[in-house]
């Protein structure tokens, strides 16, 4: 039964970055405690580790998901990958020539960029999302 609704409506695979040209993925980032500094997410270390990785990240999201659900997944454990308020959001679409052919092995002719709204539905053509937000800092947050 669970296959044949996800089959229905699949799960819409978003990939965050930190840049739309390169595609790296968001840098993990170090939360202040009291007893120190710890590394954001379950695997941030890892992360942290491996350096900079081109679309590193796949969030599954619901399918109509908007790029503000996105950024309230990222926010959270156990992502973690940004802080501060959402400023907005900007997606790689990927266009083809004019006569609808693919260039030099398989690939798209081109990538462009486009200004994502806050309630524009993510999906296949907007997959690869940049999120950008303000730094606030904590004494700010009260």
């Amino acid at each position: 039964a669970v296959s044949t609704a996800v089959a229905m409506r699949p799960p819409a695979v978003v990939f965050p970055v930190g840049d739309l040209n390169t595609c790296t993925a968001l840098p993990a980032r170090t939360i202040a405690t009291g007893g120190g500094l710890l590394l954001g997410g379950e695997d941030a270390k890892a992360r942290a580790a491996e350096g900079p990785t081109v679309l590193r990240d796949a969030v599954l999201m619901k399918p109509g998901s908007t790029p503000a659900d996105l950024f309230s997944v990222l926010v959270r454990p156990p992502w973690q990958l940004l802080e501060g308020e959402f400023v907005r959001a900007e997606a790689r679409v990927l266009q083809c020539g004019s006569s609808g052919h693919q260039g030099t092995h398989g690939k798209p002719s081109s990538a462009s960029r486009t200004v994502l709204k806050k309630d524009d539905t993510l999906g296949f053509s907007n997959c690869v999302v940049r999120i950008m937000v303000n730094k606030k800092g904590t004494w700010q947050k009260h």
